[in-house]
């Protein structure tokens, strides 16, 4: 009962099943990711080699981020099936009141993107399940962790540049360019017509060429 209080005032909001699932499944799926990852880790160059393959899974992420919210952005409607109140009608509410990613209820703000990854993970599982074993692969496996892990926090790092107040940790992320920057976030905001990767940014002066280069195009 006590726990129960203790995430009632974290999240500010009734709790929902969904809300609790959605993290929990990511969870349960993702022990297995890093399962394998460890056993395929023997020595410092592998822990190098897995360090660099993750790292290209959060690149990974940051794309899939620019991509996802452009065509949010720019194609559909908000009564599209299924994709339409998913994801159409939240990122068109957010240019109306960007600051309703700070005010909801953190549980609900990532429980999209965690139950999308949950969904890819659970698929990776059933393969793993029935293919025929094969040693873990150390380059695989960390490319996988990373991506998953920048998937889930994607939304929670897109709250922060929002946020008038994060942990001192987050902000010296954000101010090294590590996390999405608050100030180059707002570029997107300003225009609408750039800046549209939110997870750590790196990929936005190249996406950005790409997207004018398309709108020349059209």
């Amino acid at each position: 009962m006590q726990q129960a209080r203790i995430l009632q005032r974290f999240v500010a909001e009734p709790v929902t099943v969904s809300e609790v699932l959605a993290p929990s499944l990511c969870v349960i799926f993702l022990l297995p990711v890093l399962g394998r990852l460890l056993l395929a880790v023997h020595d410092v160059s592998d822990l190098a080699i897995a360090l660099c393959m993750a790292a290209l899974g959060v690149l990974a992420t940051d794309l899939t981020s620019g991509i996802v919210h452009f065509l949010c952005d720019n194609y559909f409607a908000e009564d599209t099936p299924v994709i339409g109140h998913a994801l159409i009608e939240p990122f068109r509410r957010h240019h109306v009141d960007p600051s309703e990613i700070v005010r909801g209820n953190v549980l609900r703000v990532n429980r999209a993107n965690c139950f999308a990854m949950a969904a890819v993970l659970a698929l990776v599982a059933l393969w793993h399940a029935v293919a025929p074993p094969v040693p873990p692969s150390l380059a695989a496996n960390a490319w996988l962790l990373g991506y998953s892990l920048a998937v889930v926090l994607t939304n929670q790092i897109h709250r922060w540049a929002h946020a008038a107040s994060v942990p001192p940790g987050v902000r010296w992320l954000q101010r090294h360019g590590v996390l999405l920057d608050p100030v180059c976030h707002h570029r997107h905001h300003a225009t609408h017509t750039s800046a549209f990767c939110i997870t750590t940014g790196w990929l936005n002066p190249v996406f950005d060429r790409a997207v004018r280069a398309l709108h020349r195009g059209s």
